[in-house]
């Protein structure tokens, strides 16, 4: 074989190679925009209706429903469970299709019946589900919901949304009427001072102490210069009476260590020291705290 032949053949196992990934890639684009087949998605609600008896138990849910990819999907049903309560609690099933999600006696209420979802579009659903002697009897707490589809292009049920339910907000489980399921969040103001009362009251506490203590050691000085002429030193702060001490003293609260132990034990005025801050005991200086 020439070099000339071995430059075309080259050549053409190179166009050929490009052609081939133009088709693959022709085709594969084809299919995502054309052929692909999405799934459904859906949020939780913000709100629902419910009115819970001993002989039926109804729920009522705005439900949007989102079909990710360009084929259509065909909703067959719907069913509600409760996956984490006992097994005594049936499933909610869906009864109608109600024009809006607060109940009334003017509705127009359509029967369950299959819907197709189009491809890249959402559709906006109020779903009624309802169950004769469910066993479900609402407390003041969460409940985990979970709503499952039987869809056309697949067997069996799918999971579409696991969400709470917060049946503390069914205030009065007799009326059926609209429930907020939201959850209550504080905004950064709202947190903001909440975490200022607490150390804004603390401090208010500590200044209120502080001044208390002062104008106590104040008192305590004015009493022993009237009666002992002015102090030679301040008491060191390491002998601060005990507060039943104190009471005794002045039936107030001193700070001032100007105290000295009596024969008994027991804590009297000192009338005979000379220096500041001095205990007494058996008539001994001592340098024990009071």
């Amino acid at each position: 074989m020439t070099a000339t032949d071995q430059a075309a053949s080259s050549s053409l196992t190179g166009a050929g190679v490009v052609s081939v990934c133009a088709l693959l890639f022709t085709v594969a684009s084809f299919w995502w925009l054309n052929a692909r087949q999405g799934r459904l998605k859906t949020w939780e609600p913000h709100a629902f209706a419910a009115i819970i008896r001993s002989s039926t138990a109804r729920l009522r849910l705005p439900l949007v429903l989102h079909n990710t990819g360009p084929k259509p999907i065909v909703v067959q049903d719907l069913i509600l469970t409760f996956p984490d309560e006992p097994a005594s609690h049936l499933p909610l099933l869906w009864v109608s299709s109600p024009s809006r999600l607060q109940p009334g006696p003017d509705e127009d209420a359509k029967l369950p019946a299959g819907f197709v979802v189009p491809g890249r579009e959402a559709q906006q659903l109020v779903i009624e589900f309802e169950a004769p002697f469910s066993g479900l009897m609402p407390e003041a707490r969460d409940y985990k919901v979970q709503l499952q589809a039987r869809v056309g292009h697949r067997k069996g049920w799918r999971r579409l949304l696991t969400f709470t339910l917060r049946a503390a907000n069914i205030i009065d489980p007799d009326r059926y009427t609209v429930y907020n399921n939201a959850p209550v969040e504080l905004t950064k103001e709202d947190q903001k001072k909440s975490g200022c009362r607490a150390p804004r009251a603390a401090g208010r506490a500590r200044r209120q102490l502080r001044s208390g203590r002062q104008e106590a050691a104040e008192f305590f000085e004015r009493r022993w210069r009237r009666r002992h002429g002015p102090l030679r030193q301040h008491p060191p702060a390491d002998r601060v009476p005990e507060a039943s001490t104190r009471s005794r003293l002045l039936r107030v609260r001193p700070t001032c260590g100007l105290v000295l132990a009596g024969p008994l034990g027991g804590a009297v005025p000192d009338h005979r020291a000379g220096v500041a801050g001095g205990c007494l005991r058996r008539r001994r200086w001592s340098t024990r705290r009071c």
